[in-house]
């Protein structure tokens, strides 16, 4: 796969996506800066880390004004930051439902606002946006409704920008894994994790570094006509019957 290269912004940089794109991007000769919620000292990602409020607009406008100022004309923003809390519609509270639309929809709004405004105030302008949506933003599960509901929306949104973006240069699409491996999670989670093998046509789960190969496609000089579009990353399950 072609080099990235440029600066390249990812949220959510602590998250197993996040780091997997970190690390991916760095191999791909781009410069990479990370946004985290709150830092890590000892899972140190080897790159800058600004500690930032993406529900904030001004605290997001302020470290996109940082990077550019400390590392240089942003050329790639991925977007891995998100909650994803379990709980019944029918038993949320408003709190619940406000946070979750908050970090992933109104969150991924001010990154989309700020780094494009970055992006287009360079000569030439112009850059690519990356969003960590889901497959249960196509097609919801139990107990997910808030998330799933905020997802929907991302990937909406995502059409939305790219087409109000795309003549200032700037290309926005999602990528929506499906079930992602992470350390224990077959200990957690056994009776999910057996669901999801014995569904997916491939029979296994998806690896954040799978994921994170997607969002480097789509920052990189492969993807210059796509716009929109959201990725499915799934080991095949949005192609199977969901009845």
């Amino acid at each position: 796969m072609a080099d990235v290269g440029g600066v390249i912004v990812v949220a959510g940089a602590n998250g197993g996506i996040g780091r997997a794109v970190v690390g991916g991007c760095r191999v791909r000769s781009a410069t990479v800066v990370a946004l985290v919620h709150h830092s890590s000292p000892e899972r140190s990602l080897g790159v800058p880390e600004f500690v930032v409020d993406i529900t904030d607009r001004t605290a997001v406008s302020s470290v996109i004004d940082r990077v550019v100022e400390d590392v240089g004309p942003i050329t790639g923003l991925v977007n891995a930051a998100a909650v994803q809390d379990l709980g019944r519609l029918d038993e949320l509270t408003s709190g619940e439902w406000d946070t979750m639309l908050a970090v992933n929809l109104t969150g991924a709004h001010h990154l989309t606002q700020e780094t494009a405004a970055a992006m287009t105030a360079v000569d030439p302008g112009g850059g690519s946006i990356v969003h960590i949506a889901s497959i249960e933003g196509h097609r919801p599960a139990p107990a997910h409704g808030h998330y799933a509901t905020s997802k929907a929306a991302l990937i909406s949104y995502v059409k939305a920008a790219a087409a109000e973006l795309g003549p200032n240069g700037v290309r926005v699409n999602s990528v929506s894994p499906g079930l992602c491996h992470r350390p224990g999670i077959e200990a957690d989670w056994p009776e999910g994790v057996e669901r999801w093998l014995s569904t997916a046509p491939l029979a296994r789960l998806v690896w954040p570094e799978e994921v994170a190969r997607a969002c480097w496609f789509l920052l990189s000089d492969e993807s210059t006509a796509i716009t929109g579009t959201d990725l499915i990353v799934d080991a095949g399950v949005m192609a199977t019957a969901g009845w």
